[in-house]
Order: C-alpha cells, then sequence, then structure tokens
C-alpha cells in the first residue's frame, strides 16, 4: 500500500484524466445577491436567527433573569415567521409544476 492512495482498491473511485476539460464553457454562476429592497426579508432573517437566539440566551441565564427576554425572543421569532410567510406569493399560475431552477 502507498502512503498517498486516496482509496482502498475495491472502491469505486472517478479519477478523472488529466487531458479533461471541467469547465468547457469558461462559465462560473455569480453567487446570488441578498435582496437588498426587500425590508421584510430582513425583518424575517432577523426574527428568524434572533429570536432563536433569544430563547438560547434565555435558557442560559435561567430563572435568575426576568421574563423579558423570553418574551422578546417569542415576539421576534413569531414576527419573523408572520413576515416569512407575508413575503410568499399571493397566487400561483396554473401551469406552474414546481421550482424553478
Amino acid at each position: 500500500m502507498t502512503p498517498f492512495q486516496v482509496a482502498p482498491t475495491g472502491w469505486r473511485v472517478h479519477i478523472p484524466p488529466a487531458d479533461e476539460d471541467l469547465d468547457e464553457e469558461g462559465f462560473q454562476a455569480p453567487d446570488p445577491p441578498l435582496p437588498r429592497g426587500n425590508p421584510l426579508f430582513w425583518v424575517a432573517f432577523a426574527g428568524l436567527v434572533l429570536g432563536p437566539l433569544g430563547f438560547v440566551g434565555w435558557a442560559l441565564t435561567g430563572p435568575h433573569s426576568t421574563n423579558l427576554p423570553y418574551l422578546l425572543a417569542a415576539i421576534a421569532t413569531l414576527a419573523g415567521f408572520v413576515a416569512l410567510i407575508k413575503g410568499l406569493p399571493e397566487r400561483h399560475d396554473e401551469d406552474d409544476d414546481g421550482a424553478r431552477v
């Protein structure tokens, strides 16, 4: 066994030939940008991230704190969920049969 063997010989491993061009067209898809002009997205994002983090923070402080962090975390999570649902389209096309890739 050589020290640089990638996998045991019984495994099926694809090793591309050296002359195989993996990127034939030279196209590299750009990263999708975050929606900057949509405040509803940011409300949903903040509520669904900061709300559960607030629950974790309240759980770590335990019964030694007031219920205010619990209440704020619950409101933030609920507001994020409502904003997420509110951002869904009002209607769908009749011929729409799934996701668009």
